[in-house]
C-alpha cells in the first residue's frame, strides 16, 4: 500500500493541491491513495517530488514472498 496519505497530513495539503501540482484529477489522486488504480512511473515520481519524500518512501516495495 502507498503513503501517500500520510505525506499529505504531514504537509497538511489535500488532495486538490496535490492534484494541481502533479498535473492530474483529485479523482486519480483519491484512487492511487485507495489503491484502485497504480500511478504510471512518471506520475509517482512526480507525486513524490510534490510531497517533497523519496518516490520509495511514497510507494514501499511489497514484500511478494
Amino acid at each position: 500500500m502507498n503513503k501517500i496519505a500520510e505525506h499529505l497530513k504531514r504537509l497538511d495539503m489535500s488532495q486538490r493541491e496535490l492534484a494541481d501540482q502533479v498535473r492530474t484529477t483529485e479523482v486519480s489522486i483519491s484512487r492511487y491513495i485507495s489503491g484502485v488504480r497504480v500511478p504510471k512511473v512518471y506520475t509517482a515520481i512526480r507525486i513524490a517530488r510534490a510531497l517533497k519524500a523519496n518516490v520509495y518512501d511514497v510507494f514501499p516495495e511489497e514484500d511478494k514472498r
